[in-house]
């Protein structure tokens, strides 16, 4: 639906702050420099093989333009403003027809969101220890070699641990605080209060460390923790003491009913998320200034792995086995000897037992749950029951990501991928929205491919 009201909002308030930064209207805080920075793309995908809504769905195309607008004010040597909208246009990936529609009529949709509302304070000397205080909505990224899979600790849920993907956008949008040191040139730590505002539950503080050292000219080393909802705006939601939520010990009769044994609480969206993260270049052993060495492009060669464990605590009976909550992402930047800037191969493991379906944090008239979302609806979802063999398909993922820039600026480029990832289709209405992995047997991927423009 053309949500035009909204839009026309978020545009007057965009030229109303860049003119309020660029005039006169704040004495004593005028800017040394406003740009515009940003970019366009148009996205052409091809499903070949995917699950919607409980059934196997016929090959589709999504296509869909992407236009980003960034108004980059500059007051003084330390402090930056960052004002942002970005749009775009699509149409859903699948037929929206059904006893409720059952006239098919497929139309192209758009929409607008604030994509970065930013200030920085920067601090401190390059050469020795330097940083920046950021507030506001940040775009953010940890992991620079997660093309496609990775960046689990923003990408990801607790209770329930879902994981996301998007085609060539790996950074996540924030909400809160951020305080970003480098000592030495080589040793980075970023501190974080965030406020959850894209999922459930919403309005609740999640307090977040990562850290990073490259050492060697060749190795880098890093590791972050997050503790998911530790500051809870309401416990009704981050804990909700409802039926469905309920953790329930139950046992399996011969006849395929269930008793329940003991109930141990309710399942909660509060937990400890971790990371740890691995790259290694071997091109340091080249010698510089040699044939061998400058046949390879910046990022050849590289091999590199992210592994996080989506919530430390055990929550029986579900959460009972903390090696099915983690997600193992590695992966090879294939040599493209300067033909691609990047040609990257990644794999995943994710033995979760459940789908990767974040269906119930979203419900109509109750608090969202934390317990595991199953398809086999003739059992109760809060007892645990689940039929595990319909889930083993999933657990491996691979995605095979490149892309090329031109130019002495490289403001034009292609991107191109393949992939069997966490693909999720788009579709307005509700009854064929998917919260889940849309890629759920060997045979379902899909491939992309991308123009770009950056300015």
């Amino acid at each position: 639906m053309k949500r035009v009201p909204a839009s026309l909002f978020s545009a007057v308030l965009f030229v109303s702050c860049t003119a309020l930064f660029a005039g006169d209207t704040l004495q004593g805080l005028k800017p040394d420099q406003v740009t515009l920075s940003g970019y366009g793309s148009f996205v052409n995908t091809r499903i070949v093989k995917f699950y919607n809504a409980g059934q196997e769905r016929a090959p589709a195309w999504a296509n869909f333009a992407v236009l980003n607008l960034v108004c980059n004010v500059r007051f003084g040597e330390r402090l930056t403003g960052h004002v942002g909208l970005e749009g775009y246009t699509y149409h859903n990936d699948i037929q929206m027809s059904n006893y409720l529609m059952p006239v098919n009529k497929q139309f192209m949709y758009w929409t607008m969101y604030p994509h970065q509302v930013e200030g920085d304070i920067s601090f401190g000397n390059e050469g020795s220890f330097h940083g920046e205080i950021g507030f506001g909505l940040m775009p953010y990224k940890y992991n620079h070699d997660a093309w496609n899979l990775g960046e689990y600790l923003f990408r990801s849920g607790t209770y329930p641990g879902y994981l996301t993907t998007n085609f060539d956008w790996t950074t996540s949008r924030l909400t809160g605080f951020k305080l970003s040191t480098t000592a030495f040139g080589s040793w980075h730590n970023d501190f974080l209060l965030t406020v959850n505002m894209e999922m459930p539950p919403y309005h609740d503080g999640t307090v977040s460390w990562l850290t990073d050292i490259s050492l060697f000219k060749s190795l880098e080393i890093g590791a972050g923790i997050s503790f998911c909802n530790i500051l809870s705006a309401d416990n009704l939601f981050t804990t909700p003491e409802n039926e469905n939520n309920r953790r329930i010990t139950m046992t399996v009769n011969p006849d395929s009913t269930i008793t329940p044994l003991d109930t141990n609480g309710y399942y909660t969206f509060k937990g400890i998320k971790t990371m740890f993260r691995l790259t290694f270049d071997p091109k340091v052993f080249l010698e510089d200034g040699s044939f061998i060495a400058s046949m390879f492009g910046k990022e050849d060669g590289k091999i590199f792995g992210e592994a996080a464990v989506l919530g430390l605590e055990n929550q029986h009976p579900c959460y009972g086995k903390i090696t099915e909550r983690m997600p193992i992402m590695f992966g090879l930047n294939i040599p493209a000897f300067r033909t691609l800037d990047v040609l990257s191969l990644q794999f995943e493991y994710y033995g979760s037992p459940y789908p990767d379906d974040y269906g119930n944090i979203y419900t109509y008239s109750l608090p969202g749950f934390a317990a595991p979302y199953t398809w086999d609806k003739q059992k109760d979802v809060a007892s645990g029951f689940v039929n595990f063999d319909a889930f083993k398909h999933d657990n491996w993922k691979w995605s095979i990501y490149a892309n090329r820039f031109f130019g002495s600026g490289k403001h034009f480029g292609i991107v191109a991928q393949a992939a069997r990832d966490h693909y999720r289709t788009i579709c307005t209405f509700d009854g064929f929205r998917d919260y889940s992995d849309a890629l759920f047997l060997p045979k379902h991927w899909y491939w992309s491919s991308k123009a770009v423009f950056i300015f």
